[in-house]
């Protein structure tokens, strides 16, 4: 009997190969795609989703919605938007870059000295500030020249020069006169400066209390602004466009999570995510290497002070003073390197509280997959790519060596750090203790002193 080619009708769909002229059977439209346009062996995707093939009826909803996989009966590449490409249109084409604010491609045209000024400039700056305060511990007298003929130079721009003069004459009058009085000017000068010098201790004791109040609330937030801002990444859920944009706006907290995608429009080589993970594990350790020959360099500078106290001494003579004098200079020495010490151990657990929520996320994400063929209908690419970044083949040798980099580096911030805290508290949770009760004592004092002010004030 005769057989004929039946197409199939709206709303199904047949991409079967017919042998033999064997009978196959259309299905149902599959899920995301528009059932008006779908006939036949087409299937029209909806905005937003993507397949890897014609081939394939499995229809993946993309990572920048349909603002990158235009749908339709294109698939693979052939179905993004300009600026977009690899699986599931997640991959910025050349000459494009990932905008984090926006969330889109956006072109690298126009965008050469801002991404400059952003990624450069503040690098500068940094080497610039290290130079410039080693050079101050170094070689202070050369730092004291180098800002005075700077200021010099500032102050004759300005045609300041000599209104400086006339301040500096009305300051010398100034001490002429007071110094005319005789002992009443020293006596009053005296009763000045003990004055200042009570209110700027009551002024310290404030300030550094209310400087650990507010460190503390801004580690809190800085903490919770580094885990609401690494949700949509991390865990892949999609929120409202004005919330996206706040979490955007919050990416500020995340100080060592740079996406150096951008820095592609800078040079010719294409940056990936394991890049961006290289970055972020290694500057904090770059970081800490400058405190730590910071700190070398202030306790070496202590060391050669004292010794050449003690040896002006010893030039000097009198051997009966000079065993006490030397001691204390040591003792003094001693406290100066013991501050030294808590000053850049204060430093880098600030550093690493800093930066431990947004290394550990972009250690996370250099591990999971998704699958893009789940048919298996294209041999021409793989089958699962790494989530955070799909122009990366987690069969590649590219995903092994992240994946590694990765895992080592878990041992050391999501895991050693902690572990580092844990050891620290414990080490010295008597001395903690001992201090908030000494604090808790300290304001209890401050209250009933408060207390007794206003009784006497009112007159009761």
């Amino acid at each position: 009997s005769a057989q004929a080619c039946v197409t199939c009708d709206l709303a199904t769909y047949s991409l079967a190969l017919a042998e033999d002229y064997t009978e196959t059977e259309c299905e149902d439209a599959p899920a995301n795609s528009d059932t008006t346009l779908t006939y036949g062996n087409l299937i029209y995707a909806n905005p937003g989703y993507w397949r890897v093939s014609n081939l394939s009826d499995s229809l993946i909803e993309c990572p920048f919605g349909d603002t990158a996989c235009l749908g339709g009966y294109d698939s693979g590449t052939d179905s993004c938007q300009t600026g977009y490409e690899g699986p599931m249109c997640g991959v910025c084409s050349d000459n494009y870059f990932y905008d984090g604010t926006n969330e889109i491609c956006d072109s690298c045209e126009g965008q050469d000295m801002a991404l400059f000024v952003v990624c450069v400039i503040p690098m500068v700056a940094i080497l610039i500030f290290i130079v410039f305060y080693l050079a101050r511990k170094l070689r202070p007298e050369t730092f004291i020249r180098v800002m005075n003929a700077v200021s010099a130079v500032s102050s004759s721009l300005k045609g300041e020069d000599g209104d400086d003069d006339d301040d500096d004459d009305s300051d010398e009058d100034d001490d002429g006169a007071e110094s005319s009085k005789g002992s009443a000017g020293y006596f009053k000068r005296l009763y000045r400066k003990a004055k200042r010098n009570k209110v700027l201790k009551m002024l310290s004791r404030n300030t550094a209390s209310l400087k650990d109040k507010v460190i503390s609330k801004v580690k809190i937030l800085l903490s919770a602004f580094q885990i609401v801002s690494g949700l949509p990444a991390t865990l892949k859920i999609s929120f409202p466009k004005a919330v996206s944009k706040f979490l955007n706006g919050l990416s500020f907290s995340n100080i060592f999570s740079i996406n150096t995608s951008s820095m592609s429009c800078l040079s010719s080589k294409r940056y990936d995510y394991i890049d961006t993970l290289m970055f972020a594990t290694v500057l904090p350790v770059v970081v800490t290497a400058v405190l730590y020959a910071m700190y070398i360099a202030e306790v070496r500078i202590v060391r050669n002070e004292t010794m050449a106290r003690n040896l002006s001494l010893a030039a000097g003579g009198g051997v009966s003073r000079l065993s006490s004098k030397v001691k204390t200079n040591n003792t003094e020495a001693v406290d100066k390197i013991r501050g030294l010490t808590g000053h850049y151990i204060s430093l880098f657990l600030l550093l690493t509280y800093t930066i431990l929520t947004s290394v550990s996320s972009t250690i996370a994400g250099a591990i999971p997959c998704v699958q893009v063929d789940p048919d298996g209908v294209d041999s021409t690419i793989g089958n699962f790519y790494l989530v955070a970044d799909l122009s990366i083949d987690c069969a590649s040798d590219r995903y092994a060596f992240g994946f590694a980099w990765a895992c080592v580096t878990a041992l050391i911030y999501p895991i050693g750090i902690p572990v580092m805290y844990y050891i620290l508290l414990r080490g010295n949770k008597e001395d903690i203790l001992n201090r908030d009760i000494n604090h808790a004592k300290e304001e209890l004092r401050r209250h009933k002193l408060a207390k007794r002010l206003a009784r006497s004030s009112s007159g009761k």
